[in-house]
């Protein structure tokens, strides 16, 4: 909640420019300042509300986005609908996260095939620069900005508690600048294929095993397996009731460095699934 709060704060800061001598004020479902609009979206009214500035867009959408996928049983409807708009003759960019290593083959795989989706219906999108994490999440159409929590995936758009805000002003050419300048900028840059990740299985016995909880309240096992050639560290999302001793089963990506933040870890599986033998 911090997170979004700080961002309605900047973009309220940058959109005022010269008008700080006013007060804005806010009400139950709308605020209005000096022709600036501001109206909150919540979880997954996002989709309809992006789709509407999407299908009503007149001269330019603009999409600068951590991540974006397509649906398991289908297109995204937020991306068919950006090729909608170019069809129609509507200036669209896409700027997205090029993949770090810690992000995994998954997040991979999702944005090139999305990636592959817009561009074959000749959208325009670069991918950020090896090194830096992307982690926007904005829709520009025109003069209307929505920017907030959601990202670009069947989770983000159909089950995830997200919050976002729909800014309307003329104003929002300030955040027209800051995208153009970072897609120009990423003129070259191509999607990051992690190098030294491969998929693996391993049996084996567990030798450690602690669940634990993240600082945003996900849950996570960290287990030690050892097979005939070695021991790996494995990390698993959720918690999973695994015993020391017992023998297990593996699947997922193996990583000789992963780096997550500030921290390096090596050796490590991140498991997809694992199961008893």
């Amino acid at each position: 909640m911090r997170y979004i709060f700080t961002i309605i704060l900047f973009t309220v800061f940058l959109l005022s420019g010269c008008e700080k001598e006013n007060s804005i004020a806010f009400h139950n479902e709308r605020s209005t300042h000096s022709h600036i609009t501001l109206e909150p979206i919540y979880s997954q009214d996002y989709k309809n509300k992006a789709l509407d500035l999407i299908n009503g867009a007149q001269k330019y959408v603009y999409v600068w986005m951590f991540e974006i996928a397509n649906y398991r049983e289908g297109p995204n409807p937020l991306l068919s609908a950006l090729c909608r708009a170019r069809k129609r003759g509507v200036d669209v960019k896409v700027l997205v996260e090029g993949g770090e290593d810690f992000l995994g083959e998954r997040f991979y795989k999702k944005q090139k095939s999305a990636y592959e989706f817009l561009k074959s219906c000749g959208v325009k999108v670069r991918f950020d620069r090896k090194g830096r994490t992307t982690h926007v999440k904005m829709l520009l159409a025109d003069t209307s900005l929505l920017i907030g929590s959601t990202n670009w995936t069947y989770y983000g758009l159909e089950r995830n508690t997200e919050l976002n805000v729909l800014i309307k002003s003329s104003q929002t050419e300030k955040f027209k600048e800051l995208f153009l300048k970072s897609y120009r900028d990423a003129r070259k840059n191509t999607l990051n294929v992690p190098k030294n990740a491969r998929k693996i299985t391993v049996k084996g016995v567990v030798t450690y095993v602690q669940e634990r909880v993240s600082r945003r309240g996900r849950a996570y096992t960290i287990f030690k397996i050892k097979s005939k050639r070695r021991t790996y560290r494995v990390f698993i999302r959720g918690h999973h009731h695994i015993r020391k001793g017992e023998r297990l089963l593996v699947k997922g990506i193996f990583y000789k460095v992963k780096k997550v933040g500030n921290r390096t870890f090596h050796n490590e599986i991140e498991a997809s699934y694992i199961r008893r033998i």
